[in-house]
């Protein structure tokens, strides 16, 4: 599978030293004086609350690539989704998002500035597609079309839910959609993870969200023997290294092995209306974080290059849009080609959606997202179920988003192209006898063939008029509330249930 460039050669080198100057000239504003003292011990400049970095720092930086003292964790706990996309960072550990890459990649890169354009290898094997929800959802959109804040016992029932979802879709990986929204809104994702480690099998923690309760949530996640190996660091557009993640981050800086440093910069809105200079203020924002938090606590960091659309007219940034998918590409290469790299399509990509219901611009969104991502080698698409970017959940949804992600697979999959062995011959004369549908070699390959879809109808409309068939999103519908009103495949041992529940009422002490 290859990819021509977007970016010239010429275009890679501005996005450098446009990032490098910055840095030299205005550096990253950082609003903890403890860290501003312990840089100018280090013999970092500064201007108020403003970090210059030098060039020759960020040239190394830069050539070195994500390498430090400590080794890299063999595994990260978290659902990692954002990365040098520009995505938001899901998961206890960001360092790797979805639909990004870090930069330090070795190897020629291309000089055309043709766009962008797929050419699949013939015989690239095709992966199945894995994908999950989030846990940033406070609605839930039910199968009646009623919406309800997400509250503690439904946040529960919705992962035992998605639990028996992924009993028929193995390849969607379950979780508690969404976070109960009447608890403390420092234990809210906590809490989450509690729901999910109860009733989803193989559940790994989501991102911390609180310093006063990050604590607990390394508890968490040592109680299911999967710890904390890496976290994300969120840099606030433009050039700001603050907030919780950081503080989390620095926090915990003896028991991680590494961070992975993005930020979410809204194209022409807080970035230059121009691709390369955007590109180079990310690059700034990214790599200098990355820069600063190793000098701080000599852990090492990963970054990218990430810029989102945004929308003039409404003022908000969409996702599920030709544009956040364009620019996806775009942010992988940058990243990649900024140390000679030579980019190659993302292993994942969301498809968020702006749809606040479940219905035809989500689902149009959302395929066309996972069709490209599919047929260009993606093989990990979170967010299935999700609506409103990620503010909504909807069962039904879950449903078509998993029966989208079985097209978008059989097209990336393509035909089946065997070798002939037989008689031919002798095969078309029995076939003109006695026809193909009941041959053995039909009834041995028709699944190889031919993709079997659980919702999305074939039938004529001949056989519509004579017998009217159920919709997609009605038969769907049908589907969730059945799995819905059935029992529990999966809760976890009840020792391990009463430990989690003991971590989870000394975080709310804790907050009290």
């Amino acid at each position: 599978m290859l990819m021509e460039t977007l970016f010239t050669d010429g275009q890679i080198d501005q996005i450098r030293e446009g990032a490098i100057a910055i840095l030299s000239e205005i550096g990253i504003t950082l609003h903890r004086d403890d860290l501003l003292r312990l840089l100018a011990s280090k013999g970092y400049a500064a201007v108020g609350t403003s970090v210059r970095i030098e060039p020759q720092v960020t040239r190394d930086k830069l050539e070195r690539g994500p390498s430090r003292s400590k080794p890299k964790a063999a595994a990260t706990a978290g659902e990692g989704k954002g990365g040098g996309a520009g995505g938001k960072g899901e998961g206890a550990a960001g360092a790797g998002g979805t639909g990004g890459a870090s930069a330090g990649g070795k190897g020629k890169a291309g000089s055309s500035n043709k766009g962008i354009a797929a050419v699949v290898g013939a015989g690239r094997p095709a992966r199945p597609i894995a994908t999950r929800t989030n846990g940033y959802a406070h609605t839930y959109e039910m199968m009646d079309g009623t919406l309800i804040p997400i509250d503690d016992a439904g946040n529960r029932r919705m992962g035992e839910y998605a639990a028996k979802v992924a009993a028929i879709w193995p390849n969607f990986k379950p979780s508690c959609p969404g976070r109960p929204t009447e608890v403390h809104p420092e234990a809210q994702f906590l809490r989450r993870n509690v729901n999910s480690a109860v009733c989803c099998e193989g559940y790994v923690p989501h991102e911390i969200n609180s310093v006063r309760t990050s604590d607990h949530h390394f508890a968490l996640c040592e109680a299911l023997g999967k710890p904390v190996k890496g976290l994300p660091i969120f840099v606030a557009t433009p050039l700001r290294m603050a907030g919780v993640s950081l503080d989390i981050a620095y926090r915990h800086r003896d028991h991680i092995d590494d961070v992975y440093v993005m930020s979410m910069p809204s194209l022409g809105a807080n970035t230059p209306l121009n691709l390369v200079a955007a590109y180079a203020q990310t690059l700034a924002e990214n790599l200098g974080g990355a820069i600063l938090f190793e000098e701080l606590t000599d852990v090492r960091t990963y970054y990218g290059a990430g810029l989102l659309p945004f929308d003039f007219r409404d003022l908000s940034m969409p996702f599920g849009t030709p544009e956040k998918m364009l620019l996806e590409w775009a942010n992988h290469e940058v990243s990649v080609r900024l140390n000679g790299g030579i980019p190659s399509y993302p292993d994942g990509t969301d498809i968020h959606t702006n749809a606040v219901r479940c219905g035809v611009q989500a689902c149009a969104e959302k395929a066309s997202l996972a069709t490209l991502g599919a047929f260009l080698g993606a093989g990990f698409m979170p967010c299935v179920g999700t609506l409103a970017m990620d503010e909504s959940f909807s069962p039904v949804q879950l449903l078509l988003d998993l029966e989208i992600l079985g097209h978008a697979e059989k097209i990336a999959t393509g035909l089946p192209n065997d070798a002939y062995v037989g008689d031919l011959v002798a095969e078309v004369r029995e076939g003109l006898s006695k026809g193909y549908l009941m041959s053995d070699r039909t009834l041995d390959n028709m699944g190889r063939y031919s993709w079997n879809p659980r919702f999305f109808s074939r039938k004529t409309m001949g056989a519509f008029t004579s017998r009217p068939f159920k919709s997609e999103v009605e038969k769907a519908a049908d589907m969730a509330s059945d799995l819905m009103s059935g029992p529990a495949v999966w809760r976890c041992e009840a020792g391990l249930e009463r430990e989690l529940e003991r971590i989870y009422a000394s975080a709310l002490a804790s907050l009290r």
